[in-house]
């Protein structure tokens, strides 16, 4: 209930920052009314922790490319390391944000924005190092979480499910 709450208000932090506030309403009361959204969270089949993270990931990079200061790398860092500590796949977009946020804008700001996005990372990275290290420590695999499932991420994009595959040869196989 929480997360499920936190998540409408991210939808409308979102919403606000990326269009403007009627949007960011909008979206949220959409959101907190919509009949699949409630039947889905209240029987367990949605994560709404992970997605108020990701929506505070998503708030956060915005903003941060607007003013690439250490503040706001900061809240980017963390916010990112909460959504990959949630569930490990956020690096699946949070790298991609990162590396967007640096592109276009004016030419005077990219090195600011380069700079904040590297701090962004190295913040994530701390946060996200411990768990990555237990599992190395206690599994043998830092992404184990990734790694026991690419044989469902396999069968469920029509791929031969074979035995699991790291994550790297998982990506190498679904490119070829």
């Amino acid at each position: 209930a929480v997360f499920s709450t936190l998540m409408v208000w991210g939808t409308y932090l979102v919403g606000s920052r990326c269009f403007n506030r009627r949007v960011g309403l909008l979206a949220a009361l959409l959101l907190a009314i919509e009949r699949g959204v409630i039947a889905t969270g209240t029987d367990g089949w949605r994560d709404d922790a992970f997605a108020f993270f990701v929506l505070l990931s998503v708030f956060t990079v915005v903003r941060l490319r607007a003013d690439p200061s250490f503040k706001s790398a900061l809240w980017v860092g963390l916010a990112g390391g909460a959504a990959c500590l949630t569930r490990i796949t956020a690096l699946s977009f949070f790298f991609p944000a990162l590396f967007l946020s640096c592109l276009g804008g004016e030419a005077s700001s990219r090195r600011g924005r380069l700079v904040a996005a590297g701090l962004s990372l190295s913040i994530c990275g701390v946060v996200v190092a411990p768990y990555l290290a237990s599992c190395a420590i206690a599994l043998g695999d830092p992404f184990v979480s990734i790694n026991a499932h690419t044989q469902f991420y396999r069968s469920r994009a029509g791929l031969p499910a074979v035995a699991s595959l790291s994550w790297l040869e998982y990506l190498r196989a679904s490119f070829q």
